[in-house]
């Protein structure tokens, strides 16, 4: 698990962060190069979590794939 910064959050998982994109690039290469040592599959399911007061949470974000 990882807890993830942001500044605003909407309920389908989008998040407007501080602007640098450091998350999303690290998560993606994090994703792409991890190693399950269990069973020496590729690839890595990681479950991300952020904390947020209702003031940050929005109905939507526009977002990019």
């Amino acid at each position: 698990m990882m807890w993830m910064p942001g500044a605003v959050f909407d309920r389908e998982r989008h998040r407007i962060g501080y602007g640098k994109g450091f998350y999303d690039r690290y998560l993606a290469r994090l994703r792409s190069t991890a190693v399950c040592q269990a069973d020496g599959r590729t690839g890595l399911h990681l479950t991300t979590a952020a904390l947020a007061y209702a003031c940050q949470i929005v109905t939507r974000i526009p977002s990019e794939a």
